[in-house]
């Protein structure tokens, strides 16, 4: 990750050239140059909160009249007999709680609120988003861990201004399910996420090695699949390596637009897969087109939830994904939440 292209130019240079057993050529490091992708990296603010400004966790800024969004049953649970075995494809008989959970309407676990504003002073990083208000980031943390797709998800789009923004309660039905969770004590799982005032960082990047950015482009393929350069190519897309200095643990992964960092493969992939796309593994021309289709799909937030609970024993990163058909049209309603963990 680099601040700028002057910043990636120097870094390529540093780490691809100088300090590399095999240095890549001049048309090598402007194809690197070509490639870079704008995106914002979500960074811890010393600014006093303000109404409608970029936060990670506690509880959303939104119109007087608004209310905390509930997950619904999915409707294929929704009987008395209902088919969790079948619904998250695995033997649920061991996981009675999670059974417990999906069967209730509960409230979504608020994530994030992305000031819109805020994001439109770097048009090439916030490219197709609305100019103003605030995108609001719900996730339900049991559901989306299993089910990828938009059922685990809630995203809404708050255009009011900010003059008449209130800071909405936190349901106390999240409190008893956090401390219900194990009442023991010896392990938790975050339902209200720790509040934190945070800042978007422009910032271009290298697609990630497992990306469908890369699987589509031959050309770049060709650099970071040759073993004279893939070291060289890793260095310089590894979330610890340029010139950020971070903050807790994985605070580099938080990430708003451009392009995922996959724990797995590309969390576009299983979009597509959620969406009707025949399953993997992919060969030849099928490969190609999961590639293709993937391209479809747009980063919207990365949420490291390590760095996002301030808990070391918190694993996983949830990826929020949405058609470029929809930005455009800004339909909010289809977003597709995807969980990884390594």
């Amino acid at each position: 990750m680099f601040r700028d292209i002057d910043d990636a130019r120097a870094v390529i240079r540093t780490i691809a050239v100088d300090e590399a057993d095999t240095p890549l050529s001049d048309g090598q490091q402007k194809l690197l140059l070509d490639r870079l992708i704008a995106q914002f990296w979500i960074t811890p603010s010393d600014e006093p909160a303000r109404p409608g400004a970029t936060r990670f966790g506690g509880a959303p800024d939104v119109p007087a009249a608004a209310s905390w969004p509930m997950r619904p049953v999915p409707s294929e649970l929704a009987k008395p007999e209902p088919d969790l075995d079948g619904y998250f494809k695995i033997d649920m008989k061991h996981f009675e709680w999670i059974a417990n959970h999906v069967v209730r309407k509960l409230p979504f676990e608020f994530l994030a609120q992305i000031d819109l504003q805020e994001a439109a002073k770097y048009p090439s990083a916030a490219h197709g988003l609305p100019d103003k208000g605030r995108l609001l980031f719900f996730w339900d943390g049991v559901v989306g861990t299993l089910k990828s797709g938009p059922e685990a998800c809630h995203v809404l789009w708050d255009n009011a201004e900010t003059s008449s923004l209130i800071r909405l309660g936190v349901p106390q039905l999240l409190h008893e399910l956090e401390a219900a969770y194990d009442p023991d004590g010896r392990h938790k799982k975050p339902y209200v996420w720790p509040e934190r005032p945070m800042r978007l960082m422009p910032m271009v990047h290298l697609p990630h090695r497992s990306s469908a950015d890369l699987v589509a482009d031959a050309a770049l393929a060709a650099i970071a699949d040759d073993k004279r350069f893939e070291e060289s190519y890793a260095l310089l897309t590894a979330m610890d390596e340029g010139q950020f200095s971070a903050d807790g643990r994985n605070a580099r992964r938080q990430r708003f637009m451009g392009s995922p960092d996959p724990e797995q493969d590309d969390p576009r992939f299983d979009a597509i897969v959620a969406g009707g796309f025949a399953p993997p593994p992919w060969k030849g021309a099928q490969l190609s087109d999961a590639a293709r289709a993937a391209l479809d799909w747009q980063l919207l937030l990365q949420a490291d939830l390590g760095d996002l609970s301030q808990d070391r024993l918190t694993e996983g990163t949830v990826y929020f994904l949405i058609r470029r058909d929809d930005l455009t049209r800004r339909d909010f309603s289809r977003v597709h939440a995807i969980y990884q963990q390594t």
